[in-house]
């Protein structure tokens, strides 16, 4: 039975995800840009599929989560 949600996951991914924390096998929606695991209570955000960050947007998130030369690479960049 496993198998076979794993599988429609993976076929719908444009529609659910699976939860970031390891070993939780909750399946998440993607309807809302925030999902929280009724499991684990981790918030995810369902555009990134990382722990939601409040405020930023997904790029800033990412951007973030550089070390910083890279970050400050990727500021430059911009402008």
């Amino acid at each position: 039975l496993r198998m076979a949600l794993d599988d429609y996951v993976t076929a719908h991914e444009d529609r659910f995800q699976f939860c970031i924390t390891p070993d939780c096998p909750q399946v998440l929606s993607k309807e809302d840009r925030v999902a929280v695991c009724s499991c684990c209570q981790v918030s995810i955000c369902t555009v990134c599929g990382v722990e939601e960050h409040e405020r930023l947007s997904c790029q800033q998130y990412r951007a973030s989560r550089l070390p910083p030369n890279e970050m400050r690479n990727t500021i430059i960049e911009k402008f």
